[in-house]
């Protein structure tokens, strides 16, 4: 019997110091210090998860424009047209096909997404032409 009193007395007192110690911890203000064991063998690092940079993509270079104003002989004309999409300046324009109306010129360069089509009609007439703008946009060679 005196062999489960000791028993009995020891866990008693144990579970009496860890009540102890949980109240102790519990206290506004105590410190508590906490022990880690610590591995010194080197670590194989983990690698870093690589998110991939997406290629920006450059819309494509279009003319807006798809008519111009009429003019009339002998008045000052001025007519812009415009592009959209691309990529860097300058935008340089040209005529194509076609002519444009007797008296009228179009600037090779104007503004950064349009060029002017202007001066002082000389003919009566009709006249198609069409207009082609380049910029920097490498273009693949096939």
């Amino acid at each position: 019997m005196k062999q489960v009193h000791k028993r009995v007395f020891w866990l008693a007192s144990l579970l009496l110091v860890v009540a102890a110690m949980t109240a102790i911890t519990a206290l506004p203000g105590t410190q508590t210090t906490t022990t880690f064991a610590h591995d010194s063998r080197p670590r194989t690092p983990t690698p870093t998860p690589t998110t991939p940079t997406p290629t920006p993509t450059i819309p494509p270079l279009v003319i807006d424009t798809t008519s111009l104003p009429d003019g009339n002989v002998g008045n000052s004309y001025d007519a812009f047209v415009t592009a959209s999409g691309g990529q860097g300046t300058p935008k340089l324009w040209s005529v194509i096909a076609g002519k444009l109306p007797d008296g009228l010129t179009m600037a090779s360069f104007y503004g950064v997404q349009s060029t002017i089509i202007s001066g002082t009609p000389t003919t009566l007439q009709t006249t198609t032409f069409t207009v082609q703008v380049k910029d920097n946009t490498p273009r693949p060679l096939w």
